[in-house]
């Protein structure tokens, strides 16, 4: 439906907005039958951050829309592990003696759950009412039954060892490890999985869980995340208990654990299988950990060692983002990592973006089936391109002509990204509003302003991402252009409207340029 959407209809659906007009009342025929194929079987979707940052306070009315998108991009593997996860604590401390009272010191409040689920923190928020917890679990509900509905196997979230601090009080001969602070947050504590009291506690919480919402066969869970004590513990041992529980009530169950940092350390995946876990790299777009790209933040020589993993992108975090991505590694990675050595269990793409409502068109280059740079007919991106009429665009992508990277990872600490666009005609005049605390915007100019090359960078001017248009035509009240400065082979300048309390302040400008149909080309 979406290939139709978008190469017949030459329309498109996002969070900033649906492309529908173009529709026309006879619908487009599509003629020979067309047949495409991703080159990976998985798709995976979302972090838990997303759950906290954009969807805390997400009704059906939201949660039915973004399913949808979902089946419009292929998804397949959907995290969906934080909105139940309130009445299965809730019945499963219940059953371990627990009352209101001590489990509600438990839970944290809306916004936090994803930290929490993390294992780095617990109550804070809270208490939340048995309204809202009700409430979740109609939500989680009605979510499942559409994700099933349209092929999807949700990712539930498994029990890893993460306790109350309390337990110990009520289990003091159990091995029960306190975990200390993340940032200035108390952990909850970690239940040894070697420790009986495991297998007894994770028995009644998939009880529990299957109760409210049914089968699964993935399950997440990140034992140590971003810290925590791991001292005095047999990791290795510890994650086959963590499987084990898994299993005794889904003898096929697949273990999600997220690839971030240093995690899974070592020692973990010694203790586990090939076909017993999938590893998401989830920052594989500029922090790989498969081992393909030594010059990583989070590189790991032996890789995701024998077992399968996704590769996925980290387009944000928090949900801040700018006017542009990492598009040529959204296009390239994939491919790279799937044809190197230590890619032979890559098995899926995917995205953990920490917030949603952002470019859309990130997301199109992702998802995108064929192994190229993905053709965005149709597709628009409020306040920056809009695409038409059956022409391709691609946007947000850098021009460095040097410091290009390998696999989409840049060298010399560079984003390694590019594209080339050819003006067509004429398509829309746009209004861009720049908030500089976040954005710098430059412009190049070439003489005749017969081309112009736009710059955006993050907030730490760390990625510089550069659109050269031939043809660009500013316009729009007394804009004007400052020559800045000279660096390297080409003259950068500033472009801001001439209105006095802009150029005073600098705090924010306003550019308004004509965009093209175009096609792209990659360099």
């Amino acid at each position: 439906l979406n290939h139709y959407l978008r190469h017949y209809c030459h329309a498109s659906v996002s969070w900033c907005g649906d492309n529908l007009a173009s529709i026309p009342d006879t619908l487009p025929a599509v003629g020979e039958p067309v047949h495409i194929e991703a080159s990976q079987p998985l798709r995976y979707y979302l972090n838990y951050c997303t759950y906290s940052y954009s969807m805390a306070f997400w009704g059906w009315e939201e949660w039915e829309k973004e399913i949808d998108r979902m089946a419009l991009q292929g998804v397949n593997l959907p995290l969906m592990a934080v909105n139940s996860q309130y009445a299965v604590w809730q019945n499963t401390l219940k059953r371990l003696g627990y009352n209101e009272k001590e489990i509600s010191e438990f839970l944290p409040g809306a916004g936090y759950e994803a930290w929490w689920l993390m294992g780095n923190l617990e109550g804070f928020g809270g208490p939340v009412s048995q309204k809202f917890i009700d409430r979740q679990t109609d939500l989680q509900q009605k979510m499942l039954r559409r994700m099933r509905e349209l092929g999807m196997a949700p990712v539930f979230q498994g029990f890893y060892g993460m306790v109350p601090n309390s337990l110990k009080e009520k289990f003091p001969e159990a091995n029960i490890k306190e975990q200390g602070e993340w940032q200035t947050y108390q952990r909850p504590a970690f239940l040894d999985p070697n420790d009986p009291l495991f297998d007894k506690i994770a028995d009644i919480y998939y009880d529990e869980q299957e109760k409210l919402f049914g089968k699964a066969v993935y399950f997440a869970g990140d034992p140590f995340h971003e810290g925590g004590q791991s001292e005095g513990i047999d990791v290795k041992a510890a994650a086959k208990k963590i499987l084990q529980a898994m299993r005794r009530k889904t003898p096929e169950a697949i273990w999600i654990i997220q690839g971030w940092q240093r995690n899974p350390m070592r020692d973990l995946l010694e203790g586990l299988e090939h076909g017993e876990a999938i590893i998401l790299d989830l920052m594989a777009c500029e922090r790989p950990q498969w081992g393909g790209i030594k010059n990583s933040l989070f590189y790991k020589a032996e890789g995701h060692m024998h077992h399968d993993w996704i590769w996925c992108a980290l387009p944000n975090f928090g949900g801040k983002t700018g006017l542009h991505g990492k598009m040529s590694s959204y296009a390239s990675g994939v491919v790279f990592a799937k044809n190197h050595p230590l890619g032979k269990n890559l098995c899926g793409i995917g995205t953990a973006p920490e917030g949603i409502g952002t470019i859309p068109v990130v997301y199109d280059d992702l998802f995108a089936p064929e192994d190229v740079l993905c053709d965005l007919c149709g597709h628009q991106v409020h306040g920056v391109i809009l695409a038409h009429s059956g022409h391709r665009v691609a946007v947000l992508h850098a021009a460095l002509l040097e410091d290009v990277g390998v696999g989409g990872v840049a060298h010399k600490g560079r984003a390694a990204k590019g594209v080339i666009v050819k003006a067509v005609q004429p398509l829309e005049l746009l209004g861009v509003l720049f908030d500089q605390g976040n954005i710098m915007a430059d412009a190049f100019q070439i003489p005749h302003q017969c081309r112009a090359h736009l710059v955006a960078a993050d907030h730490q001017n760390i990625h510089g991402c550069h659109l050269i248009v031939q043809n660009l035509l500013l316009s729009g009240p007394a804009v004007r252009v400052r020559r800045k400065h000279r660096e390297k082979r080409c003259v950068q300048y500033s472009i801001f409207p001439a209105a006095d309390k802009y150029r005073k302040s600098r705090q924010c400008f306003c550019i308004k340029f004509v965009i093209f149909r175009a096609q792209a080309l990659r360099i």
